[in-house]
């Protein structure tokens, strides 16, 4: 009996002991998360406030705060938190000229032992002008990424309740998409199509332009959306899209014939959705750039 009750109390001392032993700060953020919700008028500005918490039993040392872009601004009332205070972090996020939903991060740098870097999160969405889907840029330019040719064509859902889909593709030779289809596109929201380009090590890409992409979506008022994919090498001393040549454009290779992709079963025709052909949109050609200087020009 005896020896139960030392085992008994040893166990309480070394709970106790464990206890000081882990006694750190603990930082909490209320909210998490600051929502606006859907506006349908952009004011331009919008101020936020968060409490910042130490629930722990040792001093909050918040060492760093930093917005995650220039459109935060943010102002913390107080570094060091004893155990049980708080504190307001306050601030403005400008949305001058932001379509659909708009997600930004404040970064706090502490010395709670669980959570040394936490992240404010600040939510907000507006209306996007349109309807269906659309293509952000309709010109594409393509970019070398290791071992492929890549291009990011950005679609974003103009329908605030409706959520749509691209469901094929169609698409250069040699061309695939690195996600699988469908891609759902969320209402008032965008995502992030990436192209891609398998290319033979060592070989040397040549510049071209006007190469044609159509995606294919469930959408009624916008079941195709067109574009073209466009590549020029970037030169030393000059931006990544330069001029071309006085007197002359770049040599520019004949577009090789579409192919839908995903690609119908062998012996099975493509079945082509019951819409008219949406004709590529205005200005949806390359712009033509003056250069800089006549000197900057290739001879």
């Amino acid at each position: 009996m005896s020896t139960i009750r030392q085992h008994g109390l040893g166990l309480i001392l070394g709970i106790l002991m464990g206890g000081q032993l882990l006694a750190a700060p603990v930082l909490v953020l209320e909210p998490a998360t600051y929502e606006w919700g859907r506006q349908t008028d952009n004011k331009g500005a919008y101020p936020f406030s968060f409490t910042v918490k130490n629930t722990g039993d040792e001093a909050l040392v918040i060492s760093k705060v930093r917005p995650g872009c220039s459109c935060t601004e943010v102002t913390l009332k107080k570094e060091a938190l004893a155990p049980g205070e708080s504190t307001e972090m306050t601030g403005v996020l400008t949305t001058k000229g932001t379509e659909g939903s708009m997600r930004k991060g404040i970064i706090l740098t502490t010395n709670d032992p669980n959570r040394p870097t936490a992240v404010a999160t600040l939510d907000i969405r507006f209306p996007i002008a349109g309807e269906g889907l659309r293509l952000r840029g309709t010109t594409v330019y393509c970019s070398l990424r290791d071992d492929a040719i890549r291009a990011y064509l950005v679609v974003e859902n103009c329908e605030e309740a409706t959520p749509l889909q691209i469901q094929a593709m169609e698409l250069p030779e040699g061309w695939d998409c690195t996600q699988t289809l469908p891609v759902a596109v969320p209402p008032e929201e965008r995502v992030t199509l990436v192209l891609s380009r398998p290319l033979v090590e060592g070989a040397t890409v040549e510049p071209f332009e006007d190469l044609a992409f159509t995606l294919i979506a469930d959408s009624p008022r916008t079941p195709r959306l067109q574009g073209t994919l466009v590549y020029r090498p970037p030169r030393s001393g000059t931006s990544l899209v330069p001029s071309p040549a006085v007197g002359g454009t770049a040599p520019v290779p004949a577009a090789s014939p579409a192919v839908r992709w995903p690609l119908a079963p062998v012996g099975v025709t493509p079945v082509a959705p019951a819409t008219t052909p949406v004709p590529l949109p205005a200005g949806g050609q390359v712009p033509t750039v003056t250069p800089a200087a006549a000197g900057a020009a290739a001879p």
